[in-house]
Parts: C-alpha cells; sequence; structure tokens
C-alpha cells in the first residue's frame, strides 16, 4: 500500500471515529458534517471528499460492525466442535459485545442500512452451513443457501427486536433462538 493510500485509510478512520463519537454523545439529528469535520481534524469540503453526508457515515459504521461479525463468525466455526456448537457460541459472544456497545447498535439498526441487512453475514452462515454439511453434521436435505438463511434471519430479527424492545436482554433472546437454530440443521 502507498504511503498515500495509508494516509487516506487512517483520515477514513479518523473521520469515523470522531462521528462515532459525536452520535454517541450528542444523539444522531443532533451531530452535524461541521462538527464531525472539527472533531476528526479536517475541513469540511475534506471530509465531504470522504462521505457525502451522515447517511454514508452511518453505512461505513455498519460495514464495520459486519466485518467485525463475519470474523467472529468464522473465528468459532474454525475453532467449535460442531456446528450447532458454533452457532450458540457465535450468538452468545455477539449478544455480549452488541449489549456492551448497545448505544451505537442501536443507532446503525435504528437510523442506519444495518437494519436492511448485512449480505456478508449471510455469506458467513451458509459457509458455516456448508462445512457442517460436508461434515454430515447438517441436513443435506435443502441446500446451504436454504438453511442459512433462517440463521441469518433470526439473527437480524433478534438484533432488531432488541433494539427496539432493550428490556429483554439480547442473551436471552439469542440463547433461545441459537438452540432452536441449531437443532432445525440437524439431519
Amino acid at each position: 500500500m502507498s504511503l498515500r493510500e495509508a494516509k487516506k485509510q487512517a483520515t477514513a478512520r479518523e473521520i469515523e471515529t470522531a462521528a462515532r463519537s459525536l452520535f454517541l454523545s450528542q444523539g444522531y439529528e443532533a451531530t452535524t458534517m461541521e462538527q464531525v469535520a472539527e472533531a476528526a481534524g479536517v475541513s469540511r469540503a475534506s471530509l465531504f471528499n470522504y462521505y457525502g453526508g451522515k447517511p454514508a457515515l452511518l453505512e461505513a459504521l455498519a460495514a464495520q460492525l459486519q466485518s467485525r461479525l463475519v470474523r467472529l463468525l468464522q473465528h468459532y466455526r474454525d475453532k467449535s466442535n460442531t456446528t450447532g456448537d458454533c452457532i450458540e457460541q457465535v450468538f452468545a459472544y455477539s449478544a455480549r459485545v452488541l449489549e456492551q456497545t448497545s448505544a451505537l447498535t442501536r443507532l446503525l439498526f435504528i437510523h442506519g442500512s444495518a437494519g436492511d441487512g448485512f449480505p456478508g453475514l449471510q455469506d458467513a452462515f451458509t459457509d458455516l452451513v456448508i462445512a457442517g454439511q460436508r461434515r454430515g453434521e447438517v441436513r443435506t436435505d435443502f441446500s446451504a443457501a436454504e438453511l442459512a438463511e433462517p440463521l441469518y434471519l433470526g439473527f437480524i430479527a433478534g438484533l432488531l427486536g432488541w433494539c427496539h424492545r432493550p428490556e429483554t436482554g439480547l442473551d436471552e433472546q439469542f440463547a433461545a433462538r441459537a438452540r432452536l437454530l441449531a437443532l432445525q440443521l440437524q439431519g
């Protein structure tokens, strides 16, 4: 990577960090792009060269979350004893992490595009099912994509439900979902 490209990536990360901090401390609606530029130490014009507006900043933050969740799923897929164990571990760990960053998670799912889905996460669930089918742990009377869809949708639905009804902990919601979804995969 060239020095120029490295500097551009560092500036983008600084902008995203500033936006995340301001969104969480002031609220999404109250935060202006001028405030983000000032907090990131860039000019307003430079900021708009990176991000066309607050929705674009939310998109970038949602992409970071998706990337983190995909890496988590891949980690447990490679580490777990069974596909069912992996599902339960991914859901449990995700619940802990997402509850620790609950304000940001809710912001991304309520105001941002995260509520529209994470195609990369859906692909990672499909890869998990394929690995399970190859080991003979997951039923093969449906395609991997068909079996992965309820996993993915269950994950997203649990998050959206928790964003709107936080009185029930995400860990509780995810634990029950994970057990049920793991059972449905067994052949």
